[in-house]
C-alpha cells in the first residue's frame, strides 16, 4: 500500500485501499501517480480547511441548511424587494424571485459564525447590501458555468468562444502538459484570455455600486464561503475559486470603477 499525507494540513491521507477522503490538491498531486481513477475519489470537505474553527463554522452552515430550505416561503418578497430597491435602485433587471433567494442566503449566514466576523468589521447597514451583491455575483456565475451546448459544463463568452470546465478536461491537460500540472495554472491558462471581455464583468458593472476595497473584500469573502459548502465542492474549489478571484483581479483594476474610498 502506498500512502501519502497531505501538505495542506497534515489529515488528508491517501491510499490504494481508501480513497475516499482527500482534498483539492492531493487530488490532482497525488491521486494520479497512484492509479486512481477519477470516479473512484470523493473529496472530503473538511479537509480542504485549515484550522479548528474553520471546520466547526461549516458544520453550523451545513446543519442549518435544511431548517432554512425547509422555511424558504416564510420569507417576504414584498420585504425584501422594497428593501433592496431603496439600498440599490439600479436593479431593475433583477427578478423578485432573486431578491428573496438573497434573504435566504443572508439568513442562512447569520446563523452561522460568521455574521459575528462581518459585524464587527462592516457596518450593519450595509450588510445585506454586500449578502445581495453576493447572491448576484453567485446566480451569474452558476448560470454562465451551465450555460452551453451540451449537458458538460460550458463556460461561455461573449465573443462566442467557449471553455469546458470539467474534471476529465484537466486530467487531459494534467497528463499532456507538464507546465500545467497546477490546477489554478490550468484555469488561469484559459480564463485570462477572456476575463476581459466576459459578460459577468459587464454585468457586475451594471449595478452600479461603488465598489470599494471594503465592497470587493466583503463579496469575495462571503462568495468563498459559499462554494466551500458547494454540494460539488471539487468542481467548486477547482474551478469557481480560481475563476472568482480572476474576476475581482479585473474589477479593481478597471478605470471604470470607483475604490476611492
Amino acid at each position: 500500500m502506498k500512502t501519502y499525507q497531505c501538505f495542506n494540513d497534515s489529515r488528508c491521507i491517501i491510499s490504494k485501499d481508501n480513497p475516499r477522503h482527500i482534498c483539492r490538491y492531493c487530488r490532482f498531486k497525488k491521486c494520479l501517480k497512484i492509479g486512481l481513477k477519477i470516479s473512484d475519489i470523493r473529496p472530503e470537505v473538511f479537509s480542504m480547511l485549515q484550522g479548528c474553527d474553520e471546520d466547526k463554522f461549516l458544520r453550523k452552515l451545513i446543519k442549518t441548511r435544511n431548517a432554512l430550505e425547509f422555511n424558504r416561503m416564510t420569507f417576504s418578497r414584498n420585504r425584501c424587494y422594497s428593501y433592496l430597491c431603496s439600498e440599490l435602485p439600479n436593479m431593475d433587471h433583477i427578478t423578485s424571485s432573486l431578491f428573496d433567494e438573497a434573504f435566504v442566503f443572508k439568513s442562512f449566514l447569520e446563523h452561522t459564525e460568521l455574521s459575528i466576523l462581518l459585524y464587527q468589521i462592516f457596518p450593519k447597514d450595509k450588510i445585506v447590501k454586500y449578502f445581495f451583491l453576493t447572491w448576484v455575483l453567485l446566480e451569474l456565475i452558476f448560470v454562465n458555468l451551465h450555460k452551453g451546448y451540451s449537458d458538460s459544463n460550458i463556460l461561455y463568452f461573449v465573443d462566442g468562444n467557449f471553455w469546458k470546465l470539467n474534471e476529465d478536461y484537466f486530467i487531459k491537460l494534467y497528463r499532456t502538459d507538464p507546465s500545467l500540472r497546477d490546477v489554478e495554472i490550468v484555469v488561469n491558462h484559459g480564463l485570462k484570455r477572456y476575463i476581459k471581455e466576459h459578460e459577468l464583468t459587464q454585468k457586475f458593472r451594471n449595478l452600479k455600486v461603488d465598489y470599494t476595497d471594503y465592497t470587493i473584500f466583503m463579496i469575495l469573502a462571503i462568495t468563498n464561503i459559499a462554494i466551500s459548502k458547494s454540494t460539488n465542492s471539487t468542481q467548486a474549489q477547482i474551478i469557481l475559486r480560481p475563476y472568482l478571484n480572476q474576476l475581482f483581479k479585473t474589477l479593481i483594476n478597471s478605470e471604470s470603477l470607483s475604490l476611492s474610498r
